[in-house]
C-alpha cells in the first residue's frame, strides 16, 4: 500500500512546488492557512496537499496514514501530516555524523520531548565561538577634544556591522533569526497513488 510500480512518486513523497495553491481541502491546519484566491484549483485535485500540519481522517486517507502513521501527531481515527511552512528541510543524519546536534533534536509533533530521526526538529542556533585579543598597556593622554558620543553606564548602543576598514556592510540584519538567502516555495506531500486519482473527479 502506498507504493507504485509505474515510475511515479510514492505516497508520502514531498516536493517543492513553485506555484500558488488553492485553499486546502480539508482546511484543518492550525494555525490556519491563508485563504487563497477562489480561482485557484485545489492542489488536492492532483493527489497532493500542502505540508501544513493539517488533521486528516485515517479512513479517508488510508494510503498516507500507512506511510506516516501518527509520527506527526494524532491518534485513533485521525492523524496529522508534517508542517513545513516557513522552515528549511535537512537530510536525516542516519549515523553519518553530519548533524552534530542530533542528540538534542525534538519530537515531530512539536513537543519538547527529545527524539532524533525523520520529522524531528531543531530550533534556530548559532555556532559557539570566541575571540582572543592582545592588549598593549598604553598611557592615556588627551590630545584634543573629540566628537565621540557620550555614553551612560549600563546603556546599550547598537550600530551597523562594518568591515575591518570601518565601512558599513550591506548584509541584511534581522532581530528574529539568522538565515541564508532563500526563496519561498510550497512543500507538497503526495497522499494517493496511481494515475487517474478519484480525487481529481471532485474538481476536474
Amino acid at each position: 500500500m502506498g507504493l507504485v510500480s509505474d515510475g511515479s512518486l510514492p505516497v508520502g513523497a514531498v516536493t517543492a512546488f513553485a506555484g500558488a495553491v488553492g485553499t486546502p481541502v480539508p482546511n484543518t491546519a492550525k494555525p490556519a492557512d491563508v485563504t487563497a484566491d477562489s480561482s485557484l484549483l485545489p492542489i488536492e485535485a492532483w493527489g497532493w496537499m500542502l505540508c501544513d500540519g493539517r488533521e486528516l481522517e485515517v479512513s479517508v486517507y488510508e494510503e498516507l496514514h500507512a506511510m506516516l502513521g501518527y509520527l506527526y501527531g494524532g491518534s485513533g481515527a485521525t492523524f496529522h501530516i508534517p508542517d513545513y511552512r516557513g522552515t528549511f528541510l535537512r537530510g536525516n543524519d542516519c549515523g553519518a555524523l553530519k548533524d552534530p546536534d542530533t542528540a538534542i533534536r525534538t519530537d515531530p509533533t512539536g513537543s519538547a520531548k527529545v527524539k532524533a530521526g525523520i520529522g524531528s526538529r531543531q530550533t534556530a542556533a548559532m555556532l559557539t565561538h570566541e575571540h582572543t585579543y592582545q592588549t598593549v598597556p598604553v598611557a592615556v593622554q588627551i590630545v584634543e577634544a573629540g566628537s565621540a558620543d557620550s555614553a551612560t553606564p549600563g546603556q546599550s548602543v547598537t550600530s551597523a556591522p562594518t568591515d575591518a576598514q570601518g565601512n558599513v556592510l550591506s548584509a541584511g540584519v534581522s532581530q528574529f533569526e539568522t538565515r541564508p538567502s532563500n526563496i519561498a516555495v510550497n512543500y507538497l506531500i503526495k497522499f494517493t497513488s496511481g494515475a487517474g486519482s478519484p480525487w481529481a473527479q471532485l474538481w476536474l
